[in-house]
């Protein structure tokens, strides 16, 4: 089996080689644009076309999550979805769910994903007696994670593709870390929160949303126009674009 490490020397050979050639690229985020231009694409030969999502289904009626998931209507949720891996970030989960629950007894966090680090995180959550603030669901339906997000006060995503188009498309106040293409997404103090890859600094942004209803509010109309603008066609809703980005 080939390395990692291999993988990725023997991708970026093969680019250089066939992507100068390119009559047309058409990455699907901004920032592969520089990556096509280091291995020799003329920047007029580039078009960004990002990811299409079918807004259908998230504007559908949904049943509500918590009680299929015996989830108290209490409860303040703050939802993940997606591969429960490290190199997904989900083992900084329970640091980050033990700082929330000092300030906000009522936070639940909900991750929604299989992953070959779920049984373990599972067990360190026991062990932490975390497990009435940190739920991990394992693998569930889609239309399961969408109603999630819909019924989230706050998305979560760490790293994400599709796991941080969604929450944003349905509306969701999103806590990123600064990493990779998120910045596309996720316009720091206007659609979301944008933070540091460290489990202070989720902790701190999320208990800065979950204190300010009407900032967070704010900011997940602000998201919903800006994503459902660049992802959904042609069917942007009817709010206003976040102050001065298209």
């Amino acid at each position: 089996r080939m390395s990692l490490p291999m993988q990725q020397r023997l991708i970026a050979a093969v680019a250089r080689f066939v992507l100068p050639k390119a009559a047309l690229a058409m990455p699907i985020r901004e920032s592969i644009t520089d990556f096509l231009l280091r291995s020799g694409v003329r920047k007029d030969r580039v078009c960004v076309i990002p990811h299409g999502v079918d807004l259908t289904p998230f504007d559908s009626s949904m049943k509500n999550p918590r009680s299929k998931f015996a989830i108290d209507p209490a409860r303040r949720l703050i939802v993940s979805a997606g591969r429960v891996a490290v190199d997904n970030y989900f083992h900084l989960l329970p640091d980050i769910a033990d700082a929330v629950r000092q300030k906000f007894p009522a936070a639940l966090f909900v991750v929604a994903g299989p992953g070959w680090d779920l049984d373990r995180l599972r067990e360190t959550t026991r062990d932490r007696k975390l497990d009435s603030h940190l739920m991990w669901l394992g693998q569930v339906d889609h239309a399961d994670v969408l109603a999630l997000w819909r019924e989230a006060e706050i998305a979560l995503v760490m790293k994400g593709g599709y796991s941080l188009i969604e929450p944003c498309v349905t509306g969701c106040a999103v806590v990123s870390f600064n990493i990779e293409w998120h910045d596309e997404l996720v316009l720091d103090g206007k659609t979301g929160r944008l933070v540091p890859a460290d489990p202070k600094s989720a902790a701190d942004a999320v208990s800065g949303l979950l204190g300010n209803d009407a900032m967070r509010r704010k900011m997940a109309e602000s998201m919903k126009h800006h994503a459902r603008g660049r992802h959904g066609g042609d069917r942007p809703p009817a709010a206003g674009p976040p102050d001065g980005r298209a």
